[in-house]
């Protein structure tokens, strides 16, 4: 049971990783996106 424990536990830290990962590439997309439709709004 408590190797089942510290399974789910690692699985749940795993996903944070990954969670707080995605979130700031999608940080960084979203950054970088406004950077250039504001050099192509601009022309």
């Amino acid at each position: 049971m408590a190797q089942n424990d510290v399974k789910e536990a690692t699985i749940k830290t795993v996903i944070d990783v990954v969670a707080e990962r995605e979130k700031k590439r999608h940080d960084w997309i979203e950054d970088y996106l406004n950077r250039n439709l504001n050099i192509y709004t601009k022309k």
